[in-house]
Formats: C-alpha cells, structure tokens, sequence
C-alpha cells in the first residue's frame, strides 16, 4: 500500500507503536477495549460467527458463544444468547440471573429492559424500575427522553416526569443542555426547561466540552458553526461538516476534505483527508486512500496503510490488513 503526502515528510515514529495482536483472519469484526476486554466475533472461516471477548494480548476470556454482544460499560457487558439477552461481568458471570426480550446497554447506571408486557429501567443492582411510554431513550445526565403518544418529556432516575414540552423531538442532555426541535428548527433547553437558545438553527448536535455545533442553510448547503453555553458564537460558521469536541480537537470538512480544528476553530490537522474521526488517547482515525492516524497537532503518527481502522482505547486500536484484524498497542502517553 502506498499513499501520498503533499510533499510532507510524515511524523510518525514507528517504535511507539506495536501489535499487541497479531493480524489474522480469526475475527471478522471487532470492538473496542474498555475494562480491559474487547468484543469480537469469530470469523465463519473459523467457526459459527459468534461473539466472544479478548483481552489485550489476543487471549480469548469469554467464549465465542454469544449471537449479540455489546462493549463492556462500567464492567457489564449486553450480550444475547438464544432468544434472550443477559448482563454479564468480565468474569462471564451474569450480572442479573434474568433473561430479556429486549434490552440496551447501561447507561448513566441505568438500561432499558421489557420481560414480556412489563418494561421499565433497570439497575446494576437488578432493581427493575417500571414504566411504560410509546417510546424511551437512555439516560445522560440524570434525565431520559420519553414520548407518550402525545408529548415529548424528560423522566427523572425514579421515573417521574420533570419536564413536560411541547417540543417535536428531544435529545439528550450533554454538558447541562438538550438539543430541541420545534418546526424543523433547533434550540436548547436547560434542566428547568427554560430555552436558553430558541429553536432557529437548520441543524445542530449536542453539547461536548462545552460547544455545540449548530448551522444554517447557505443556498442548497448547511453552514456549520459553533456555540458556547450560553448560546454565544465560539467558531464562526465556515464548515461543510462539523463534529463533537473531544480532547479540544473537532473534525471538520472544508472544501470536501476532512480535518481537525481546536476550540478557538484553528486548524490543527489540515484538511486533506477522506475522513477523520474523533480524538482519544491522543490519536484520531483519518482516512486518505487508507487508513491512519494523527496525533493533537495533525502529524500522522501511523501512517495511512489499513483497510481499516478503529479508534484508541486504553491505549489499544484495532486495524484491518491484508492477514486481518489486529490490535496495535500505543507505547506512549500522549
């Protein structure tokens, strides 16, 4: 594989970086680390498909058997077996000794789950706080998102309605804001309820360290921004595309190609990529002819040469090769 520079000499330094997981065609997808483990699915060269978890060091700790498995979040993992889904703990212990029709993931300590007609939010603990809408969201914050056929609202932990809107559609609460939607326009709210931006953008996304990016339309285009807490203009509306902050870089698109930029909306990786994901650990995907990665500054600390690739965590990243899946491990501390 190869790839072109613009006549850059590339930044990266090879030795910081190594497979902690050598490249095969044993997994045909994979996830991220958290808790020390990884999902990953057997390849059907290999075996049935299913899902199992490794640790760092490619050695499998719980066994290809599942049909549905999430990431572990707070040291519990989703995972589905036969018709029912479980909660599991690293050690393939289940976290709760009941099966489910439905769940989803933990989320700010709580998940939704439905045992034939009963439904509601359950705890670590297996404490099943019932509740029934036409539709539930997760909780962020403290607050979940529910529709009950007539309104769009806010729930507390305990399940008590805390703000009733008049709003078309509500979205989580992130950094004390929640995106709202009213007449195809946005805005946000805080935790009273009181609309802190009145809905008038064409698009916007939550809130993350503190911006939102929010955009008008141009003609046929959205233009996107960003906006502080306080609805005040942070960066000045310029971007084809505009991402979360996380680790003060954003991805942004200029003139059809991916960068980054920092909190003050300088470009810190140029625009000359495919694509460009979201920083951690240091690092962020970015994809040219194949993938690589840049470090905070927008040098390319591994060079784009995989078919393709996953964000850090804990200080691991899967890459695809021409021999497979690997994990390559980060030797430093960025």
């Amino acid at each position: 594989m190869s790839y072109e520079t613009d006549g850059e000499t590339p930044g990266y330094n090879k030795e910081a970086f190594s497979f902690c997981i050598a490249p095969s065609l044993d997994f045909d997808e994979v996830g991220e680390f958290h808790c020390g483990l990884a999902r990953v699915r057997q390849s059907t060269v290999h075996g049935l498909g299913k899902w199992g978890y490794v640790d760092p060091e490619g050695q499998l700790q719980i066994p290809f058997k599942f049909t549905e498995a999430s990431d572990f979040v707070d040291g519990v993992a989703l995972v589905k077996k036969g018709r029912y889904m479980y909660f599991i703990d690293k050690d393939d212990e289940a976290v709760i000794d009941v099966g489910y029709d439905e769940a989803d993931a933990f989320s700010d300590g709580l998940a939704f789950v439905r045992i034939g007609s009963t439904e509601g939010f359950l705890s670590v603990d297996g404490e099943l706080r019932k509740t029934r809408y036409d539709e539930v969201r997760e909780f962020s914050e403290g607050f979940a998102e529910v529709f009950d056929g007539s309104n769009w609202m806010y729930i507390d932990k305990m399940m008590n309605p805390v703000l009733i809107t008049d709003y078309d559609d509500v979205y989580p609460f992130r950094n004390g804001l929640a995106l709202v939607e009213k007449n195809e326009k946005f805005g946000y709210i805080d935790r009273r309820g009181v609309e802190i931006v009145t809905p008038h953008y064409d698009d916007a996304r939550l809130f993350s360290e503190g911006l939102a990016a929010v955009a008008h339309k141009s003609g046929n285009r959205l233009n996107w921004g960003y906006i502080n807490r306080i609805g005040e203009e942070a960066i000045a509306p310029q971007f084809e595309k505009a991402g979360p902050f996380r680790e003060g870089r954003a991805a942004v698109r200029l003139r059809g190609e991916f960068g980054h930029i920092d909190m003050s909306g300088a470009v810190t990786t140029k625009a000359k990529y495919r694509d460009a994901g979201n920083f951690s650990c240091g690092l962020a995907v970015v994809l040219y002819i194949c993938y690589g990665y840049v470090d905070r500054d927008g040098i390319e600390c591994i060079p784009p040469v995989y078919f393709d690739a996953r964000p850090f965590s804990e200080g691991v990243a899967w890459v695809e090769t021409a021999d497979g899946w690997g994990a390559l491990r980060c030797e430093f501390s960025p």
